[in-house]
């Protein structure tokens, strides 16, 4: 896949286990993605789909194998080299949403902008365009805690795509609303990494969300290793 946004191969975290044994946390042999494509990754509450996200994103160290991002080696790097490579190319929606509770909605999205420079707008006019994009235009000076949890949703939306991201990274993002909101919620995301044509990757145990997109992958239940004498 020559346009491919991410690339992996091999990738594998362990983690130690109590008895002075290991898991294998993440254990993927292949999986690309390209421009503009959707794709969910499917697993049970602790198959490791945070994990891949962290490991993707470079906020984790991989243990084996490689993932590249638009092209560059994300595994390899420094940490500081890593979160530059994230902060210039990814966008990461997450499962609590992480927005700044001191920080206004257009503030959080701003935020979230501050290491992926863009020459044809300012970060401020980017993010009113996503906020207004999600719905948000009369709630951009509202503080999270003055915002409901679809709002909140829309704005971590917002912060994630605002930048233009080569990959959207999204950690079950439905789980903390209902139906009719995760709908919502899913149509906004899949809508929005597609006008950019930001690859998108979902990871989630929502049975619900997998028909929603262009193919679905399975993550592999973690593997322990016995300690050895």
């Amino acid at each position: 896949m020559a346009d491919a946004a991410l690339r992996i191969q091999n990738l594998k975290k362990w983690y130690p286990d109590p008895d002075g044994g290991r898991f294998l946390a993440v254990d993927l042999p292949a999986l690309e993605v390209a421009s503009g494509e959707s794709v969910v990754v499917r697993g049970e509450s602790g198959s490791g789909k945070t994990t891949l996200l962290n490991l993707i994103a470079g906020i984790l160290p991989a243990d084996e194998g490689t993932v590249e991002i638009a092209g560059m080696a994300m595994t390899g790097l420094s940490e500081v080299k890593r979160d530059r490579l994230r902060a210039q190319h990814i966008g990461y929606l997450f499962q609590t949403f992480n927005l700044l509770p001191g920080l206004t909605a257009v503030e959080n999205v701003q935020l979230g902008m501050a290491f992926r420079p863009r020459r044809d707008e300012s970060p401020k006019t980017a993010a009113e365009a996503a906020l207004q994009r999600v719905g948000l235009a009369d709630r951009m000076r509202h503080r999270p805690a003055q915002l409901s949890v679809g709002q909140q949703q829309r704005v971590a939306i917002a912060r994630a795509l605002a930048g233009h991201p080569s990959l959207v990274l999204a950690d079950e993002p439905t789980s903390n609303l209902d139906s009719k909101r995760a709908d919502q919620c899913m149509a906004l995301l899949t809508e929005f990494a597609a006008e950019s044509n930001a690859a998108l990757l979902v990871v989630t145990h929502d049975e619900r969300l997998i028909e929603r997109f262009e193919r679905c992958e399975t993550l592999r239940a973690p593997k322990h290793e016995e300690a050895t004498a």
